[in-house]
């Protein structure tokens, strides 16, 4: 199916496109898409997996982010959307699964200076997602992936593809192991 825009941006940043297919022998399904709609600014969205294991403890996410620069040709991004799916269990507790807001902030590193204090890369990322309750013996505990997810061995840096319209990056911290790949739209 192709989508038209309207020629006039319309108030709500977010809009929802739908299409109404007739199967056989399954009748009609309707499928939705939700659409941001963003100025000029240049924009990253990807995916993120986060696993991990420690002492009794094991847990995996994976999720999508939207990043949006900051301003016009800055190299500063933040997060405009994400979501995290995760499934995190404690031994003898009740495993948590759900989906968490995944936040972030991306930046750019174009100077060879900048390159070199960040060992070479070109980019780098931190991720962030709320806490939650994961139930012990009738208890509710909060939990976390950590507040800031960024990998600390050898810092949460990445490197681009075709002039930064890939970035692509994985580190890990402790025994969290992070993968990211962001596709320029």
């Amino acid at each position: 199916a192709i989508y038209t825009a309207p020629s006039v941006k319309p108030v709500s940043d977010t809009i929802q496109a739908s299409v109404e297919i007739v199967t056989k022998g399954q009748g009609k399904r309707l499928l939705v898409v939700t659409i941001i709609i963003l100025e000029e600014e240049r924009v990253y969205y990807g995916n993120v997996e986060i696993n991990g294991k420690g002492d009794g403890v094991i847990f995996n996410g994976v999720g999508f982010i939207t990043f949006k620069e900051t301003g016009k040709n800055t190299d500063s991004f933040n997060s405009i959307k994400g979501s995290l799916s995760v499934h995190y269990a404690v031994d003898e507790c009740l495993a948590f699964q759900g989906k968490l807001p995944l936040a972030g902030e991306l930046n750019l590193y174009e100077t060879d200076e900048d390159k070199s204090l960040a060992g070479g890369s070109d980019h780098g990322v931190a991720f962030f997602t709320d806490s939650f309750k994961v139930t012990c013996h009738g208890v509710n505990i909060p939990q976390g992936l950590l507040a800031v997810i960024t990998p600390c061995d050898g810092g949460a840096y990445g490197k681009s593809i075709e002039d930064n319209q890939i970035l692509i990056g994985e580190g890990s911290c402790g025994e969290i192991n992070i993968k990211w790949r962001l596709t320029r739209q």
